[in-house]
């Protein structure tokens, strides 16, 4: 499975470097800003998110930026925050350009346990999207895309040893939990 996706990002890119010779070259710093809803599968509520990415543009196909976001669960008092390394790439340079986006990083989240206190619980997150870019102007556009999240959640369990004594353990959860509808602007 990673061979598969490391053969695509690879191809990818490669696309990318090829195209960036044809035409008038876009480099330079990337921001994006970035809103959406995650629509929740089985035990997972859906979500809203917003993101913040700044990142470097190689080309007219390809950035790589580091972003930061909170979500914000509908029927808890529950936040995450990932932190995360995201590319892409477009396939072609018009005014309404198909795009593929990955992301991957960290998910940190405070909780409570079961003796009341705050704990930072962390995990991984890996973030795939297709979509399209509209360019508004040379350097700024419009991105509509829907995405998959697979997040490796870290779950701390406390299991019951004797009277006054708990064992602490620590779990990797992982599943696809969210269909994620995406708009952002670019500048």
């Amino acid at each position: 499975m990673y061979k598969t996706i490391i053969s695509i990002i690879l191809f990818i890119f490669s696309i990318s470097v090829l195209h960036s010779e044809e035409s008038k070259k876009v480099v330079g710093y990337r921001g994006i800003i970035e809103t959406g809803y995650e629509l929740g599968f089985k035990e997972y509520n859906s979500r809203f998110k917003a993101n913040i990415i700044n990142g470097y543009q190689f080309n007219n196909f390809l950035s790589l930026g580091l972003g930061i976001g909170v979500k914000a669960f509908n029927d808890m008092d529950m936040y995450k925050y990932p932190v995360y390394i995201d590319f892409r790439t477009k396939f072609v340079d018009r005014e309404a350009s198909p795009f593929f986006g990955f992301a991957a990083g960290l998910l940190f989240e405070e909780t409570r346990n079961n003796f009341g206190e705050n704990e930072i619980v962390s995990g991984y997150i890996f973030h795939t999207q297709l979509g399209v870019i509209i360019k508004t102007s040379t350097n700024t556009s419009i991105n509509l895309s829907l995405g998959v999240d697979f997040p490796f959640e870290r779950v701390i369990e406390y299991n019951y040893i004797e009277p006054g004594n708990f064992k602490k353990e620590k779990k990797l959860k992982s599943n696809i939990n969210a269909i994620c509808f995406n708009i952002s602007f670019s500048y």
